[in-house]
């Protein structure tokens, strides 16, 4: 693995982790993380990758999650992140012959709006699809207003307030934090620091594309998505219901495997490698 750091167009920089192939690889997939930085288990999947398909594999930190003095994430613009992700793609093209966006979680959002508004004609797969938070396909809660899950809390009234003035056109309520995340200080390491992170509704809602749009885009496509059965987040079946098409099976759902062991459990990472490599084949 290799860290170095991707400068945009306006001079901001991010993190930026690599993983090579043994020999000099032709294709690269870009991975874009969920709503936290920990990337411990896309090393484990990066490894995997690199090994069977002798392909590169980037994976960034998101502008607006690097550590800062007021602990707080935002960007400046509703579509700084698919600025962002056109920029890293067309550096990449410079290098390889292929590229493939890997989003996980929240993270495929970014991939949905990159797809659907950039036209980034690239291939695609998603896992553990964390497509809009307004979509009816997750896990049930015991409690629908503000809470504290294992670090994570997400502030239920400033939500409403920041997107009932958003839509009013009052676009300084997007600065509002409305969520809030443990965030690693080494991403990559388990034991790293962590304190605790503020995103705005505008960095938030910045990674989503309209739900009709992306459940339409999907099934127009036909991009393969991966869901552990036992994720804690999304509910596979729920998630299998809202994008079925003319019985066409979309999802793949895995036994056993959960919101990030997906990355790693045997049955997904089989199916990974296969989806990649037919894409890899299709380029070829």
């Amino acid at each position: 693995m290799r860290t170095s750091v991707f400068t945009f167009s306006d001079g901001y920089t991010i993190p930026y982790y690599e993983w090579t192939a043994t020999k000099k690889a032709k294709a690269v997939v870009l991975g874009i993380h969920g709503i936290t930085t920990d990337l411990d288990q896309w090393r484990i999947l990066a490894s995997n990758l690199a090994e069977a398909l002798a392909i590169d594999v980037h994976v960034p930190v998101l502008r607006g999650y690097k550590p800062n003095e007021k602990h707080k994430g935002h960007i400046e613009n509703m579509e700084q992140y698919d600025v962002d992700l056109t920029e890293m793609i067309n550096e990449l093209k410079q290098e390889y012959n292929q590229v493939i966006l890997l989003g996980h979680s929240a993270g495929c959002g970014n991939v949905l709006r990159g797809l659907y508004l950039q036209d980034l004609n690239v291939g695609a797969l998603l896992l553990s699809p964390f497509i809009h938070p307004e979509m009816n396909v997750f896990r049930s809660r015991e409690n629908a207003g503000d809470g504290d899950d294992g670090g994570y809390k997400l502030f239920q009234m400033r939500t409403v307030i920041a997107h009932t003035l958003s839509k009013l056109g009052i676009k300084i309520a997007e600065s509002l934090p409305v969520v809030q995340v443990p965030l690693r200080e080494k991403p990559m390491f388990r034991d790293s620091a962590v304190f605790q992170y503020r995103l705005s509704y505008r960095l938030m809602m910045g990674r989503f594309l309209n739900p009709d749009l992306a459940v339409g885009y999907i099934q127009k496509q036909k991009i393969p998505i991966i869901i552990g059965e036992e994720d804690e987040v999304i509910d596979a079946g729920k998630l299998a219901h809202a994008l079925s098409l003319s019985g066409q099976k979309i999802v793949q759902r895995i036994q056993g495997a959960d919101h990030n062991s997906v990355f790693h459990h045997q049955d997904s990472l089989s199916r990974i490698i296969d989806e990649i490599r037919a894409m890899m084949n299709i380029s070829n």
